[in-house]
């Protein structure tokens, strides 16, 4: 069995989604936990009558997957909370290079855009 689970901060405690029935039902899959989780990213992030750059700077909440940090699903496209410009860095010489390119989608959640934001992700539950 699978629940969706939340916390809002680094160093808190998982607990259970608290505003969304649907969401804190069990599942018997991780893909149908997935799918209801990315549904209630939705509801927080995305349905509003906020444009898409308000809607940005008022983000809530995010799951983090194999592209990065996911926000919901925006004009029926995945949206991904994106870097704002390119992070540089230096490679294994000492010659600086782009880590991250901006418009990437950040795959850090310790990332300063993020901080505030609740993080929820799909557990199984222990015992089942």
């Amino acid at each position: 069995m699978w629940q969706i689970v939340e916390k809002e901060d680094f160093g808190t405690d998982w607990h259970p989604v608290r505003y969304e029935n649907r969401a804190l039902q069990r599942f018997d899959t991780e893909e149908a936990a997935k799918v209801e989780a990315s549904r209630y990213l939705t509801i927080h992030n995305c349905d509003n009558a906020l444009t898409k750059e308000e809607k940005s700077s008022n983000v809530e909440m995010f799951m983090m997957d194999d592209t990065g940090a996911f926000l919901g699903v925006l004009d029926k496209v995945p949206w991904y909370m994106t870097y704002p410009k390119d992070i540089k860095g230096r490679d294994e010489n000492g010659a600086e290079v782009v880590k991250y390119a901006k418009g990437e989608p950040i795959q850090d959640k310790k990332f300063f855009m993020l901080e505030g934001k609740t993080e929820v992700a799909v557990r199984t539950i222990p015992g089942t």
